[in-house]
């Protein structure tokens, strides 16, 4: 008997994990091109790097990381679970940090 059954509708390989996880990756990338923005900036041309204040940076930064965090919440995979723990190791990190200084 074969039990392998192919279906066209499902995605396979990465556009199926993307879709899975679509949740999380999306904030999260989001995240990481509004952070890298000022060192793409000045990259290009020195002059401009301080465009864009470093409050903004920073916000955009929080938003997205709870936006992430959020998407992780909601999505049940072992990516997911692994995005919340590294989320959580950081949090305990920033929080002892600021205790001890």
């Amino acid at each position: 008997m074969n039990f392998n059954v192919e279906n066209e509708d499902r995605p396979s390989g990465l556009a199926a994990y993307v879709s899975r996880n679509a949740a999380w990756i999306q904030p999260a990338a989001a995240t990481l091109l509004a952070v890298a923005t000022p060192a793409m900036l000045a990259s290009v041309d020195p002059t401009k790097a301080a465009i864009l204040p470093a409050w903004l940076v920073s916000a955009a930064g929080a938003l997205g990381c709870f936006a992430t965090g959020l998407g992780a919440a909601r999505t049940d995979t072992t990516s997911a679970s692994v995005v919340r723990l590294l989320g959580f190791v950081v949090a305990v990190v920033i929080v002892v940090a600021a205790v001890l200084r």
